[in-house]
């Protein structure tokens, strides 16, 4: 609302301009102090967000166009069509008849902002921003199916690849040499733990349930014991852990190419890389089974155990591995595209195992059964069980289980190169942990249909989304609220990611993730929670 001295300067200028004998240009300077007044005031009946200012304030009289720019700060806020059409009608009722026939084109972050209205709450597909919508390609199949499943999904999330990744973690302070939280503690938890409370039990399987993948930079397993078993070690050979069958002479297993897992010996320097010190096994695809690769556990302690698959990835490889999950005698089926996703951790699922070692209903089967014969089947460590930290760091391990510490020793552990993680070269863990997770990304997305330039495991990455929590307190007890980042523009400042597709893309999802938490927090819980 007008303030009564401003209602009168605004009228002064405006009725007394021609009388006075004042310029055009001294009354759009004049006109333009008192708005911009105003804006810092933030003193107009719409949204102004804290910080907001005018960046600059052109007019051209000959296109009769003029367009206001705010700086970044005005951008804070979701655009509706509602909003948008309020606030171009409240500027252009300030700015008054002598430029009621101009077009205004009121803008932040480089863009008018109608152009800031996600696709979603658009009125009609017609004004849909097409810049914004992925491009319609041939997606390879699926990194890991489940096709025992009695519903298989065609829509929904069904072969999105989504990267969830839960904030923080233990890390290893270089100059206090010592492990410790990233944040501080508050009301009996972290938020280097709370997220993972949200995301492992709660959000990664109802994404997963709806058709995703869904990938981490930190180990989702909250089971602390541990078995691998890889084709490498020699003592699982001996006892029989891990063993290859071939019924046909003209297709045996054969020792890869390439490099393959190794479990080692713990615990890891920060430049041991386990996917680059062993072998894998190959062998030919068949429309019958002509071969298979066992791996038996012997399983600590009975409990639940994620299991990881591991495989040399080519486009000779098959796209649909198949691979058996045998728990407590209960047979679970999985198609894995070997093509991409290679020497990591594939995660499967989560299964109860027994205590000790049961070859006949506790087990992994790789089939060589493929829809295309004559490719490659490829077969390398699999694991059973988060475990307990492994990497070395001031000379000791962090003590603690995988899925509490950063994602730093994570990636590390799952074959990530170190130029993703050791940004710092051991000097400062804490921001490479900052840094690694956006990396990780790249490099799960790179040589994939979204990226054919970049290089990487060839996963077409749909989504990724941070879960912070924001440990925190005021003290006032004042409601800090949720707050949502994203980025614009990317590490060159382009404006589109690799397959083409807009950065606005970006915002689209932060303001719908966070027009969701914040309502249902609203009106569930707190009416008072803030949006920041």
């Amino acid at each position: 609302m007008y303030n009564s001295t401003d209602l009168y300067i605004g009228l002064f200028i405006t009725t007394n301009c021609k009388k006075a004998g004042i310029s055009k240009s001294t009354f759009i300077q004049s006109k333009k102090i008192i708005f911009s007044t105003k804006i810092k005031e933030r003193n107009f009946d719409f949204n102004i967000p804290f910080g907001t200012k005018l960046e600059s304030f052109i007019v051209d009289p000959v296109h009769k166009k003029i367009k206001i720019v705010f700086n970044r700060p005005f951008s804070y806020q979701p655009f509706r069509n509602e909003n948008v059409a309020h606030i171009y009608k409240v500027i252009k009722d300030f700015w008054g008849k002598r430029f009621k026939n101009y077009k205004f084109s009121i803008q932040t972050l480089g863009y008018p902002i109608e152009k800031l209205i996600p696709n979603y709450y658009r009125s009609s597909h017609l004004f849909y921003d097409s810049t914004r919508i992925p491009p319609k390609i041939n997606r390879p199949n699926p990194v890991v199916k489940n096709i025992s499943k009695l519903v298989h999904f065609k829509n929904g999330l069904y072969n999105k690849n989504i990267v969830v990744a839960p904030s923080h973690g233990w890390y290893f302070n270089t100059k206090k040499d010592r492990w410790e939280w990233q944040r501080p503690r508050l009301f009996q938890s972290v938020e280097d733990l709370l997220p993972n409370a949200f995301c492992i039990p709660y959000l990664i399987p109802m994404l997963e349930n709806a058709g995703a993948n869904v990938f981490d930079p930190r180990e989702k397993d909250i089971q602390t014991k541990v078995v691998v078993v890889d084709n490498d070690s020699k003592i699982d050979i001996r006892k029989g852990y891990y063993r290859e069958k071939s019924f046909d002479i003209k297709n045996n297993w054969k020792t890869g190419t390439g490099k393959g897992f190794k479990p080692g010996k713990l615990p890891y320097r920060v430049d041991y890389n386990p996917f680059t010190k062993g072998t894998y096994r190959t062998i030919f695809s068949d429309t019958v089974v002509t071969g298979k690769a066992t791996w038996m556990p012997d399983v600590p302690q009975t409990g639940y155990y994620a299991v990881y698959v591991s495989y040399f990835a080519s486009k000779n490889n098959v796209d649909d591995a198949h691979y058996v999950v045998y728990h407590e005698g209960i047979r679970t089926d999985f198609s894995v595209n070997q093509q991409i996703g290679g020497s990591t951790w594939e995660y499967l699922g989560e299964f109860k195992f027994k205590e000790g070692y049961h070859p006949d209903s506790d087990k992994v089967v790789l089939i060589n059964k493929s829809s295309e014969p004559n490719k490659i089947v490829s077969a390398d460590a699999v694991r059973f069980g988060g475990g307990m930290g492994v990497v070395s760091r001031g000379g000791r391990t962090s003590q603690r289980p995988k899925f509490v510490e950063a994602s730093r020793y994570y990636l590390q552990y799952a074959g990530m190169p170190d130029s993703l993680y050791n940004f710092n070269h051991d000097a400062n863990d804490y921001n490479d942990d900052k840094q690694d997770r956006s990396k990780y990304v790249n490099y799960l997305n790179g040589s994939s249909v979204n990226d054919k330039k970049g290089k990487g495991l060839g996963i077409p990455v749909d989504v990724s989304l941070a879960f912070h929590t924001d440990a925190g307190v005021t003290h006032n007890g004042k409601v800090i609220g949720t707050l949502v980042l994203y980025g614009d523009k990317g590490e060159n400042l382009q404006t589109v990611f690799p397959n083409g597709v807009s950065r606005l893309a970006n915002r689209d999802l932060a303001d719908i993730v966070q027009t969701e938490v914040v309502n249902e927090i609203r009106n569930k819980y707190d009416p008072d929670w803030t949006r920041r």
